[in-house]
């Protein structure tokens, strides 16, 4: 005991005591201990992450002025090029409206409209988006002696079908598009004129896809291929179906559009001359 009591008291005397750095460390202890329950974490390592992250983002914000000059630098470097890309957009398609619009108005003469005239008008707006600052409309009349209208305001139900008709065959003829579809583009049409609404849907299958929906036997004749759309009652709901028709359904139906719900051999025969391909080729 005497020489564990000698030990003890050599070891004591080695051991320098410090009242004031011991108050220190228990002072940064319960810092540490305040800190992790404030953040909700369980060791030092978390804490210094957490500091990381914190003075990162003081040093953001101490540089966000630096930041919003370097970013409208950005923004008014985007700006010049939009609009340059704007200007230049701007003037090809200028480029391309006589051309476009005699186009137009070849294909309204072909469908019946011979005094027909059609123009496109730019007005460069100040805003842009992603087809530039462009505001185009079109204007037209269809009848000699009166001014240009918009198209919006001024065409009937016809006169708009075909009007739309010429310009989507057009714009297929400059670009490849996989399928085009049109529905009730027989509004306001009958005779001699669906019939050429007809031939120009045929020339534009043969460089795509064309799926028309119509009431005219006129147009559905021009068709390679026929599908019936109806409606069926099942339990008070009404379903609407399709169907594939096959060369004496089509005649069939064609019939149909032709007389009435009632073939006669007077409609079956205009059905089976409907279907004939005719020789002419746009």
């Amino acid at each position: 005991m005497k020489d564990i009591l000698i030990e003890l008291s050599r070891l004591n005397e080695s051991i320098d005591y410090n009242q004031e750095q011991l108050l220190l460390v228990q002072q940064r202890l319960d810092m540490i201990y305040r800190l992790q329950h404030k953040h909700h974490v369980n060791s030092v390592k978390e804490l210094l992450e957490i500091s990381g992250k914190l003075n990162q983002e003081l040093n953001e914000y101490s540089s966000l002025e630096s930041q919003v000059e370097s970013l409208k630098d950005r923004v008014s470097l985007q700006e010049s090029a939009v609009g340059s890309g704007a200007a230049a957009l701007s003037v090809k398609r200028k480029a391309a409206f006589p051309s476009l619009t005699e186009e137009i108005i070849a294909s309204l003469k072909h469908l019946g409209m011979p005094e027909a005239r059609f123009e496109i008008k730019l007005e460069a707006m100040p805003d842009y988006n992603s087809e530039g600052n462009d505001r185009i409309e079109f204007y037209f009349n269809a009848n000699k002696g009166h001014s240009l209208k918009p198209l919006s305001e001024i065409a009937s139900g016809g006169e708009l079908s075909r009007v739309m008709l010429s310009i989507k065959s057009i714009i297929s003829n400059k670009k490849l598009l996989p399928t085009i579809i049109f529905d009730e583009i027989d509004n306001g049409l009958s005779g001699d004129v669906a019939g050429r609404v007809g031939d120009v849907l045929s020339s534009a299958a043969r460089r795509m896809q064309v799926i028309t929906v119509t009431h005219l036997p006129q147009i559905a004749g021009k068709a390679q291929h026929h599908y019936s759309v109806f409606k069926q009652n099942k339990n008070n709901v009404t379903f609407s179906n399709i169907k594939f028709l096959d060369q004496q359904e089509r005649v069939a139906e064609l019939a149909k559009m032709i007389g009435g719900r009632e073939i006669t051999v007077a409609s079956l025969a205009a059905a089976k001359e409907l279907l004939t391909p005719s020789p002419q080729v746009l």
